[in-house]
């Protein structure tokens, strides 16, 4: 686990070799990482409606491993996706999300502001890429 206890963005994620299956470009193989990687910890499979990439970086305390991030666009509510996600929830054996947070962009400098000390890296370069 890279980010035990902190806040992440949804998707967040390693690429799997599976993931490659019916891609021609490395653009498809990240966006289909990331909507996998998403539905793996949000159940939003089911709404995904597009996915784009914003961004590349190499990031030293991370070990400088390539780093691809995006936005996925949703078709669903906030509460549909929550609870599609306390239905899949309760169904898996083992998960390493405990729990949705929900955060308009147009508040997430004061929510990182409030949780300094949980906020992961990525969630930062996020907020600077939005």
């Amino acid at each position: 686990m890279q980010n035990p206890g902190k806040y992440i963005p949804s998707g967040s994620g390693s690429m799997d070799f599976a993931d490659t299956k019916g891609c021609k470009t490395l653009q498809e193989f990240l966006i289909k990482g990331i909507e996998r990687e998403l539905n793996e910890e949000s159940s939003a499979g089911f709404a995904i409606k597009e996915t784009k990439l914003i961004g590349y970086g190499r990031i030293i305390e991370r070990g400088t491993v390539p780093e691809f991030f995006g936005v996925t666009y949703l078709t669903c509510s906030r509460d549909e996706l929550q609870e599609q996600f306390d239905i899949k929830n309760k169904e898996r054996k083992i998960g390493f999300v405990d729990d949705l947070i929900f955060v308009p962009l147009n508040e997430l400098d004061e929510f990182i502001e409030k949780n300094k000390a949980d906020i992961s890296l990525q969630l930062l370069i996020y907020k600077e890429m939005l």
